[in-house]
């Protein structure tokens, strides 16, 4: 539990802190809008690659990842 909030609070309060700002109109609607785009475009994926890079795949149920990930395409191609 304390891990867990260990993680949480800080989600929180920058949540609040960018609600605060932007209620106070610190920073411009065009602000926030390249704000956004550098989190979406470059941050996030920066951080989905460092948390792969820092994965244990030795460990990493093989099998179960490659039914799901084929059950997926199905899923998406009967879609389309």
């Amino acid at each position: 539990m304390n891990a867990f909030l260990a993680a949480l609070v800080p989600v929180i309060l920058i949540t609040a802190l960018g609600r605060f700002l932007g209620w106070r109109k610190v920073i411009a609607d065009d602000g926030w809008r390249a704000i956004e785009r550098l989190a979406y475009v470059l941050l996030l994926p920066a951080l989905i690659i460092r948390a792969l890079a820092k994965a244990p795949f030795d460990e990493a149920p093989w099998k179960l990842m490659v039914v799901l990930i084929l059950a997926q395409c199905l899923l998406g191609a009967f879609a389309l």
